[in-house]
């Protein structure tokens, strides 16, 4: 049976589709997590899907209905089955700044921290501070890193600089 599967992969149109899906989600400023909580998928199996791993047509549907990608030529309705949480939403917000940021060829030129970069997005977009500002800011540039769009560039002590990689 499992080599029967095997013979039908396809591994080009799989790999495809999940490079598609993949930049579909970082234009749109979802993290794996934001995925994860909108299509109820451990990181895991996006990160599967993402690679080209998956042979289950069904996961790559739920996926490009959470990022509305249509994928295939039948009538389907591209939303997300679950909505996001509005602390994920504040996030996506924060994504959405921050990678304006990011387009910005200078600003990541340099090491930044969440600090300056709250300062920065304070002064840009006049985001108000509250209590949990710096840790959403921080979760967005780890996401970041974790797509390959940051790299982590030092730690100094309980602080995390970021350039563009």
């Amino acid at each position: 049976m499992i080599k029967r599967a095997k013979n039908y992969s396809n591994k080009h149109v799989t790999e495809s589709l999940g490079v598609l899906l993949k930049n579909t989600r970082i234009t749109l400023g979802y993290s794996l997590g934001d995925l994860s909580e909108m299509t109820q998928f451990p990181k895991s199996t996006i990160i599967n899907l993402e690679n080209g791993l998956s042979t289950n047509i069904h996961y790559y549907v739920a996926y490009a209905q959470a990022v509305e990608f249509p994928i295939l030529p039948i009538d389907l309705v591209f939303k997300p089955i679950f909505e996001l949480s509005p602390e994920r939403k504040e996030r996506l917000f924060l994504t959405h700044k921050i990678n304006e940021l990011v387009k910005d060829q200078l600003y990541f030129q340099s090491k930044r921290s969440v600090g300056e970069i709250i300062i920065e997005l304070r002064k840009i977009y006049k985001i108000e501070t509250s209590r949990i500002l710096s840790t959403n800011v921080s979760r967005v540039l780890l996401n970041l890193v974790e797509d390959g769009i940051l790299e982590l560039a030092e730690k100094k002590g309980r602080n995390n600089l970021y350039v563009k990689k």
